[in-house]
């Protein structure tokens, strides 16, 4: 289905989210004053992109760099139409789009975030310790913190977080930026896991030599019951 609107109402982060989320093949058009541009995407990753001016001093822009100069746009009309068969086949963008979003979305944090952790990506894992997470019922947190740290009560990265929430890459990542900064969230390894969740399951004969014992057990009661 076509697609319209403008970058004021859905800036061009949530649309690369969108797409790339929903698998999407195409192409998206942009159009901001004397500048116009293109984006080309083949199952939800933007492979080609096309920036150019009408302004002959301006040269065109092409691949990442287009993507990164379209992030800036405070506005502009864009259309994207679907393409049923490969209408175009160039490739300039070799990342994944996810890459690039956060990337973005990084570049974009950094004035309000300056202490925004250089590792953190959408595949960090995360966990908030029990302990933190009652002190962060004490400290002033709006509600989607509260429902990350909630969440981040289990080993979870923000990509999995975005997943299974309503919430964008941006929000997931400024709020979890926050977190860490306050020191409610910290970083995961293997290392740093509970014991417990590295023990390896009891195998099940095990499981049914103790059944069994309480069965023989139960049986022997009842019978000094009974002779009783």
């Amino acid at each position: 289905m076509t697609l319209k609107g403008d970058l004021i109402d859905l800036p061009l982060l949530d649309i690369l989210h969108i797409f790339q989320r929903d698998g999407r093949n195409g192409r998206l058009s942009l159009l901001k004053g004397r500048e116009r541009a293109v984006i080309w995407f083949q199952c939800g990753e933007a492979i080609n992109a096309l920036l150019i001016s009408d302004d002959s001093q301006q040269p065109p822009r092409v691949g990442e760099e287009a993507i990164f100069a379209l992030a800036h746009w405070p506005h502009g009309s864009f259309r994207f139409m679907p393409l049923i068969t490969d209408e175009h086949d160039r490739i300039t963008i070799t990342r994944p789009t996810m890459q690039l979003i956060v990337e973005m979305l990084q570049q974009r944090a950094q004035a309000s975030l300056p202490h925004l952790p250089p590792d953190l990506t959408m595949d960090t894992a995360l966990r908030a310790p029990l302990q933190m997470i009652d002190l962060g019922t004490r400290i002033d947190l709006n509600p989607m913190e509260r429902t990350i740290l909630h969440i981040l009560r289990q080993q979870h990265t923000p990509a999995q977080i975005v997943a299974h929430t309503h919430l964008t890459p941006e929000q997931v990542l400024c709020a979890i930026a926050r977190l860490i900064d306050l020191g409610l969230v910290a970083t995961v390894t293997l290392a740093d896991l509970p014991d417990q969740q590295l023990v390896a399951p009891v195998p099940l004969r095990t499981k049914q030599h103790s059944t069994s014992k309480l069965v023989r057990a139960i049986k022997r009661r009842l019978q000094q019951l009974h002779a009783a």
